[in-house]
């Protein structure tokens, strides 16, 4: 067999070998889908859904805050394989993970040879985030595989000389703009530098690369322009947020701000071991280049490619260590070249056998949860998410994903829960805050289940053989919870629109055991009465609730949030609440109310909160919304409080993306 054909033969095991290990995963690990990734499941439905009411262009006109091809992948997945995690994680991973080992291989065979180029897809394969990211369904990763495509043709289109390679390289960097905005900033350094070092005087080369973007990403763009003008100024120049909700990012573009994606890439997406490689490799092309410069040395093409990536990536106001990743083309060549600059022989066989070697660990220990974490503190370091001042040379917890974990067996409770007669569910949205136990992740799983999406004030919808999902920390005296969650919580869950503590429920249900159905230790006991706490914030909704009557509302949602605390006397509390106010609880789906209707609903107050309506003595807020919203109140612009004027408002991003 040529040597060609053998490097193909070892890029296909490669692929082929990354494939399978992510199928073993996604069998063994049955957690609620992550934030990010419930989110992008929840687009992909939407698309999905449109394509079946027969509207084909949902994804091209549809308002969202992403560009929508990784979507597309999800929306056709389920359509063919159904609604699952697993579903679009595999759809992701069967497009993305070839590609992103044919762009660095391509790109690295072009630069140093073919084992340079297998190095450097060995290198992105085994990219500790890139191993994590790959097991959710976020865009970064195929973001990164399509710049690096655009990459591998940009170089073999021989500074434009080549159009059908520059074309190829404008269509794959459209595709990875279609997939997250931020595309562009990866591309453009290397693009700078092939035009500054010839490329501008092939003019049909040019053409065809922006023709290429232009015919595949322009017209998304263009139709959205608007939203996309406002969405980049407020990623660009809004104010810097908050870290961790407390925590201020530093400065944009100062030193503090480079230092944070510095130690952002060596604990978390590349970890020591890579990013040494990575450095040495830059710094040995670099001054091979300034020594001895030559027309077809790439080594410039691959600094200017990485050096605006990594600047332009700074220049988002939110950090975060994946908006970075799709560099990793760069990286991966540069690292994977500099072992082949080595002497012949076992100098270059041992550089190149620790790229595999730590490849190999990062997919292990990230994989399978093998090795604990292996990490230097540095004097000073404080302790950060990012472990600044310290140096990670393994970990076994990956970015946001690691080893598998049954993860509370939700998707199995809904499941039987459908068989076990339920039409329709709700979840506590108050404890539905967690990395594995959030909204979008809980949705997705229910509709995987056959159940429809619950709406606000779903409460009142919920039938004797329906569901409410709980989480809580158990406490000594509670009943046993149905699972529990990857935090150690407990999963409680109720049948029937009665809410009460678990403690008290009488109506307490698990179909993963039997029996089925049972009661927690103070079943049919009156609630405690409320503390002089609770009672103060009882009068406060009430007065609030009188307020609006007087207003001229008839009809009143409580979120179930309210009722599974003692603080409002449970399902049976509010109902009093109402009645003593005079409005009606409303019976039915609160999108079909009237404008005399209004959902109450309670949340964390944080500092992005619009002001609450009322403010309860433990920290949280009770706001009153049009019926039938959704979204984050901080998006909101029709919340409503009869107790001030004005009487309705607008969070703090109302309009906004």
């Amino acid at each position: 067999m040529s040597r060609s054909r053998l490097s193909v033969a070892a890029l296909a095991a490669l692929v082929v070998s990354y494939l399978a290990l992510t199928v073993w995963w996604l069998t063994q690990d049955g957690r609620v889908p992550d934030f990010d990734s419930g989110t992008h499941m929840l687009l992909s439905l939407q698309y999905r859904d449109a394509f079946g009411d027969g509207r084909l262009l949902e994804w091209f006109t549809a308002s969202n805050t992403y560009a929508p091809l990784a979507h597309l992948f999800g929306a056709a997945a389920t359509a063919l394989l159904g609604i699952a995690p697993a579903s679009y994680v595999l759809a992701q991973n069967v497009v993305f993970v070839p590609l992103l080992a044919l762009g660095c291989f391509g790109a690295g065979r072009i630069v140093g040879g073919t084992a340079t180029g297998l190095l450097a897809a060995a290198f992105a394969l085994g990219t500790p985030m890139v191993v994590s990211a790959f097991h959710g369904y976020l865009l970064d990763a195929p973001e990164a595989a399509l710049v690096a495509v655009s990459v591998w043709m940009l170089l073999a289109s021989r500074r434009l000389e080549l159009p059908w390679w520059a074309l190829g390289a404008g269509v794959a960097a459209g595709l990875a703009a279609m997939t997250k905005q931020t595309a562009p900033f990866f591309v453009v350094g290397i693009v700078a530098v092939v035009l500054a070092r010839g490329g501008w005087r092939n003019t049909r080369g040019m053409l065809a690369l922006a023709a290429g973007a232009a015919i595949v990403a322009g017209p998304w763009y263009l139709y959205h322009l608007p939203q996309q003008w406002a969405l980049s100024g407020s990623v660009t120049t809004g104010a810097t947020p908050l870290w961790y909700g407390d925590v201020p990012f530093p400065a944009r573009l100062s030193p503090a701000d480079f230092a944070w994606y510095l130690w952002s890439s060596i604990n978390a997406q590349l970890y020591l071991p890579f990013f040494l490689l990575a450095l040495a490799g830059a710094v040995g092309a670099l001054v091979a280049f300034v020594r001895r410069p030559s027309p077809d040395d790439l080594a410039p093409e691959l600094l200017g490619g990485l050096a605006a990536g990594a600047v332009l990536s700074v220049a988002v106001a939110y950090n975060d260590p994946r908006y970075s990743l799709p560099t990793l083309v760069y990286v991966a060549v540069l690292a994977a070249w500099g072992t082949q600059r080595l002497p012949r022989g076992w100098p270059r066989k041992l550089a190149g056998g620790t790229i595999v070697a730590f490849a190999l660990v990062n997919v292990a220990t990230t994989s399978f949860g093998w090795g604990g974490e292996v990490r230097v503190s540095l004097p000073g370091a404080p302790g950060d998410p990012i472990h600044s001042r310290e140096l990670t040379i393994a970990s076994d917890t990956g970015y946001v994903l690691g080893a598998p974990e049954a993860g509370g067996d939700v998707a199995k409770i809904l499941e039987r829960a459908r068989e076990d007669g339920a039409r329709a569910w709700s979840y506590d949205a108050l404890a539905a805050q967690e990395r594995f136990f959030n909204g979008g992740g809980l949705v997705v799983l229910g509709r995987g289940a056959g159940l429809p999406a619950p709406n606000a004030g779903q409460l009142s919808l919920l039938g004797p053989d329906d569901v409410f999902l709980s989480r809580r920390t158990i406490a000594q005296g509670d009943p046993e919870p149905c699972s529990v969650l990857p935090d150690g919580s407990g999963l409680y869950v109720t049948r029937g629109p009665e809410l009460v503590p678990p403690a008290y429920a009488t109506n307490l249900y698990c179909p993963l055991r039997s029996p089925r159905t049972y009661a927690g230790p103070l079943a049919g006991k009156a609630l405690p009465e409320p503390t002089a706490q609770e009672a103060r914030d009882r009068r406060a909704l009430r007065r609030a609730l009188e307020a609006a009557r007087r207003d001229g509302r008839r009809e009143v949602v409580f979120e179930d949030t309210l009722a599974i605390g003692p603080t409002f006397g449970g399902t049976a509390g509010l109902r009093e609440l109402a009645e003593s106010a005079g409005l009606e609880l409303l019976v039915g789906d609160p999108a079909q109310a009237g404008e005399d209707a209004f959902v109450v609903l309670r949340r964390p107050i944080v500092p992005d909160s619009p002001e609450p309506c009322v403010r309860l003595t433990d920290g949280h807020g009770v706001w009153f919304r049009g019926p039938g919203t959704r979204g984050p109140l901080e998006y909101a612009d029709d919340l409503y409080c009869p107790t001030r004027t004005p009487k309705v408002y607008a969070g703090k991003y109302a309009g906004g993306a």
